[in-house]
């Protein structure tokens, strides 16, 4: 049975038809950008990291999200496709530079 509170109006509301805390979803709809920055940060082609590895890391603080299984690798597949930088290997995966400047292409 839902929970009934009373508001200032003194009319009834069903605490199950809120709307969801916002917090909660935007950190959802950040884990593409927390997976990159993560693999960005913390791996290359010599030290990939697996799954089990992120899903661990973007519980923990600063990112606080928790993650399936499938919908991560949905992510990994869709940043991958996006040219984002991210690579699979046979031991996981890991983010290479692949738009490397030369000094003359910056100025």
């Amino acid at each position: 049975m839902a929970k009934v509170f009373k508001i200032d109006c003194y009319e009834k509301f069903d605490k199950s038809q809120a709307p969801a805390e916002k917090k909660a979803n935007s950190r959802k709809a950040n884990v593409p950008l927390f997976i990159y920055m993560i693999l960005e940060r913390q791996t290359d082609k010599k030290h990939p990291m697996r799954q089990a590895e992120l899903i661990r890391r973007l519980a923990k603080m600063p990112f606080e999200v928790v993650i399936e299984r499938k919908a991560l690798g949905r992510h990994l597949m869709s940043l991958s496709k996006l040219g984002m930088g991210i690579h699979k290997s046979s031991e996981g995966y890991y983010y290479e530079d692949e738009f490397k400047f030369e000094d003359a292409d910056v100025s």
